[in-house]
């Protein structure tokens, strides 16, 4: 959960920066959409610690929206589940091919995966 809220406030303040410096839309940012890549093992060595990380995810999302979204957007996201074990693919995957904005990266081996992040500048929260 705490990894939600603090996604939400990277997504809030970087959205604000967007908006200001490119019209309002950057990939996974539209005008009424905020699209988010959200990764965990659900299955694989670590499934079973993590079986239910999805589902807490999208309750947060589905509380955000209800309440109004983020900067009067919805949020949407895409899952991977990385089996503990590809997240550099994952990361790879909701980003080049997905479109995401930001990744919620609740993954033992977020490790994997945050260089390429980093190096694209896409924002992550996680491991």
């Amino acid at each position: 959960m705490a990894a939600t809220v603090a996604t939400l406030g990277v997504v809030a303040l970087a959205t604000a920066g967007t908006a200001a410096t490119s019209g309002g839309d950057s990939t996974g940012v539209t005008a009424k959409e905020i699209k988010l890549g959200f990764i965990s093992p659900a299955t694989g060595i670590a499934g079973s610690t993590f079986q239910n990380a999805e589902a807490g995810f999208k309750a947060c999302v589905d509380a955000t929206n209800a309440d109004g979204g983020v900067p009067g957007r919805d949020l949407t996201y895409e899952f991977y589940d990385d089996g503990a074990v590809t997240n550099l693919q994952g990361v790879q995957d909701l980003v080049q091919n997905r479109g995401v904005f930001a990744v919620v990266n609740d993954s033992p081996f977020a490790f994997q995966g945050y260089q390429f992040l980093l190096d694209n500048g896409v924002p992550m929260v996680g491991g």
